[in-house]
């Protein structure tokens, strides 16, 4: 990538609704974690930077072949937003002169290098300070966001996710049709369902 931007992949949860880590799902043949590391990797190489939390040793072990940085956040049970202000405080201090970083959760398995790319493709042509994925009538992750929205970012809830930095700054976004968005895996009629039709 010309531009410096870091990939941040959030995948610390443990899964409650589904049962059992969806880390681990069977994705074509992949854990949906890797599939996800792999996706981001291809993106951004060595400035892709994976949150876990929940059975930490168990998924850092499923990626640790991939030069990626794996952060461990010990209070991921605090809910999302700590596992973003944990990793995104990460890349902030390892990362000379971040630009931007492209935020994205594990469990929305179409999400391509390609859709990654073409995200920061529009970052680059239209000049907004946050690119986000618009599907299901609603704007979310995957999500690029400007340094100079990093404060904002920081100052995150801990229950509350990108979005709620995304609406809270309507003039600043572009958004970026991407409908498979909508497709993610929270229970096990979610995994039945995209198996399905996948």
């Amino acid at each position: 990538m010309e531009k410096n931007i870091a990939i941040l992949l959030l995948a610390a949860g443990s899964s409650t609704r589904l049962k059992e880590p969806k880390q681990l799902l069977d994705i074509h043949g992949q854990p949906l974690l890797l599939r996800s590391v792999e996706t981001a990797y291809a993106c951004a190489e060595k400035q892709t930077f994976v949150v876990l939390g929940s059975e930490f040793e168990m998924h850092k072990n499923l990626i640790s072949d991939l030069p990626v940085k794996i952060i461990q956040n010990k209070s991921w049970e605090k809910g999302m937003g700590n596992s973003i202000k944990a990793g995104l405080s990460y890349i902030i201090k390892a990362v000379a002169q971040v630009e931007a970083v492209i935020i994205m959760v594990c469990d929305q398995p179409l999400v391509t290098t390609a859709y990654l790319e073409k995200m920061i493709q529009k970052y680059s042509d239209c000049g907004k300070r946050i690119i986000a994925s618009s599907y299901a009538a609603t704007l979310g992750v995957p999500a690029l966001f400007h340094k100079s929205i990093f404060p904002s970012i920081l100052q995150l809830d801990d229950t509350h996710g990108a979005k709620m930095i995304i609406e809270s700054n309507p003039e600043d976004v572009e958004t970026i049709s991407f409908p498979e968005g909508a497709i993610d895996i929270d229970t096990s009629q979610d995994y039945q369902n995209f198996l399905k039709i996948n």
